[in-house]
């Protein structure tokens, strides 16, 4: 009797077999990815250990939107791979990549399975979500629906004291009481089609919109020196915040003899609108108190077109990959302040982003090796108010080598890994309130 090992050490990650396994009980994806080693899940921020946050691959195909989880449960998986050094294959700013694989579906005819939670607090808060999977599937042919639909309430309550003992001892202490409202809907639609044991095409288009999410909190603090009080403020903050979002998804994976094609394209459109106010007052002792109120709106539209074409070929026991990426984005926002305390903002960032990779994969025995470069160049043009500015506007043109080395030898595993990476702002933050600050 044997059996499979649930975790393995491979081409510079660790795979986890999930079908089979405890793993399948863990219900949600959150819950699932939060039991997988190197990685963590929690009120919906993912991150690999040492990394940061990853790039997530849905069987193959990059996820764009993190709403797609939502339409995974932990018994549809086959596995779920982490890489803590991404090779050529990946785009040089990722830090770490988590590659989930679902299960072949069995069976023909119509399917379909729905879920529902509900959530009650000590506030009598009830937020809770839905979810509906509908799929036919007959001769190769797939068609599937997806409808999700969730209103959580997050709240957010801290107490909190910082002592800072210098030639005297001041003491802030602050109490935060705040909450947050979120409202979702998301719809997708797909259809695929398996030509034959070795090539399938699909597509899918979905439709996500955010029609509310608020966050209302009251802070107040209290400074004292010696233990005599200095300073006291008290604030209230309101957010609201709304989002549209559309995208598509086209693929083709397959093989013409020994040669493997995986082809996929994606685009995406964005809309975003808020409105944030935030009241102050403080006062220092002896002096007359002070108030201020910052109200702000922001409206963001973003687009997004990508194709990425990878080739394989097995050499000897190995594999080699050859692939090219193109993408180009479009962000545009606007951003004013009734007080005028930050400059208004109107801005747009256009990028242009080509890129190709050689890949060599090989195992020896208990050991096996990756090996890559890859080589990127990147145009961005920057905006404001219509003209072009010159000084925020960057051309970037960068080679990228890496090397993995691994090695398997149950119950023992070790790598050593060798990666070329850069760093490059998020939008978050290029966001005009920033940039104009």
């Amino acid at each position: 009797k044997s059996s499979l090992p649930k975790t393995i050490l491979k081409n510079g990650g660790m795979t986890t077999t999930v079908a089979g396994s405890v793993l399948e009980k863990a219900g949600t994806m959150e819950n699932l990815l939060d039991r997988i080693p190197n990685a963590s899940a929690q009120n919906g921020s993912i991150k690999v250990f040492g990394r940061g946050e990853p790039v997530i691959y849905i069987n193959g195909r990059q996820m764009r939107d993190k709403s797609e989880l939502d339409r995974l449960h932990s018994d549809n998986i086959k596995s779920v791979e982490v890489i803590t050094n991404p090779g050529a294959r990946y785009a040089a700013s990722t830090k770490a990549v988590i590659r989930i694989t679902t299960k072949k579906i069995q069976g023909e005819g119509f399917g379909f399975d729905a879920t529902t939670t509900g959530e009650y607090d000590e506030k009598k808060n009830f937020g809770g979500y839905s979810r509906l999977n509908m799929s036919y599937r007959k001769n190769g042919l797939e068609l599937g629906a997806y409808a999700f639909g969730a209103k959580q309430y997050q709240p957010d309550n801290k107490d909190l004291q910082q002592k800072t003992y210098l030639d005297k001892t001041w003491n802030q202490k602050s109490e935060i009481r705040q909450v947050g409202i979120l409202e979702a809907m998301n719809f997708r639609l797909n259809a695929s089609y398996q030509l034959d044991a070795n090539n399938s095409i699909g597509a899918n288009f979905g439709f996500l919109r955010n029609p509310k999410q608020t966050w209302n909190g009251d802070m107040s603090s209290s400074i004292l020196q010696d233990e005599e009080l200095s300073e006291n403020s008290d604030s209230h903050a309101d957010f609201f915040w709304q989002k549209n979002n559309l995208s598509s998804n086209i693929y083709y994976v397959g093989k013409i003899g020994k040669l493997g094609i995986d082809f996929n394209t994606d685009w995406l459109w964005s809309k975003e609108y808020q409105n944030d106010v935030t009241k102050e007052q403080y006062q220092e002792v002896g002096m007359n108190a002070q108030s201020q109120t910052a109200h702000s709106l922001t409206n963001k539209d973003y687009h997004l077109l990508a194709s990425k074409l990878v080739l394989s070929y097995p050499i000897a026991k190995g594999q080699l990959e050859l692939g090219s990426e193109v993408s180009h984005t479009h962000s545009s926002g606007e951003y004013s302040n009734a007080e005028g305390i930050v400059a208004d903002a109107s801005t747009d960032m256009k990028e242009d982003n080509l890129a190709g990779f050689l890949a060599f994969s090989y195992p020896l025995g208990s050991f096996s090796m990756d090996a890559g470069l890859r080589y990127e160049y990147v145009s961005a043009k920057y905006y404001s108010f219509g003209k072009y500015e010159e000084e925020p506007s960057r051309n970037y043109s960068n080679w990228f080598p890496n090397l993995t080395l691994s090695w398997n030898k149950e119950p023992w595993a070790a790598s050593l890994a060798y990666t070329c990476k850069t760093k490059r702002p998020s939008y978050s933050s290029l966001r005009n309130e920033i940039g104009r600050a």
